[in-house]
């Protein structure tokens, strides 16, 4: 989440507060009813991602983890995935992996799909190219190419969807 507070109480009787600088993955499972709302002063800005379970069905889920922008610095850090391999980041029943970088203006960054994938950018804030593409704040692109690089046109943020 990028600015303020979204409060999530669902059928369950759970009842929490997910902070900006917060990533929380959630999977309705077998079935919940939810409501998300602002109840602070600060506006909310905030990217849900919906993904395709692997597997449908199931319990519902869900958990928060502070993830730092000081922590991605330059570098795509894995937030959330489905896969094995990716200790310290959120699990999620998907075939996909969330990573986030925080990029200084000029600063350029290199990622590599595994061969089959595509993938979802979204810059959070400040411009960015993808694939000689300018984004500005709150814009996304897919991306197919295997291999790319993006390079930041003023400070920003960006959320990249790996989609295997």
């Amino acid at each position: 989440m990028h600015q303020g507070a979204v409060t999530h109480e669902d059928s369950f009787g759970n009842l929490s507060t997910v902070q900006a600088g917060n990533v929380q993955a959630m999977s309705a499972g077998s079935g919940i009813r939810h409501t998300e709302r602002n109840n602070g002063t600060v506006p909310l800005l905030l990217y849900q991602i919906w993904l395709r379970p692997r597997t449908p069905g199931g319990t519902p889920s869900w958990a928060t983890r502070r993830f730092p922008c000081e922590d991605r610095a330059g570098t795509l850090t894995v937030l959330a995935s489905g896969y094995p391999g990716n200790p310290d980041t959120l699990p999620i029943n998907a075939d996909a992996r969330l990573l986030g970088a925080t990029l200084r203006a000029g600063a350029a960054i290199e990622h590599r799909l595994p061969p089959g994938w595509s993938a979802y950018l979204v810059s959070t804030a400040g411009h960015a190219t993808v694939n000689d593409v300018m984004l500005a704040a709150r814009d996304g692109g897919r991306r197919w190419r295997h291999g790319a690089r993006d390079y930041a046109l003023d400070d920003t943020e960006i959320l990249l969807a790996e989609l295997g």
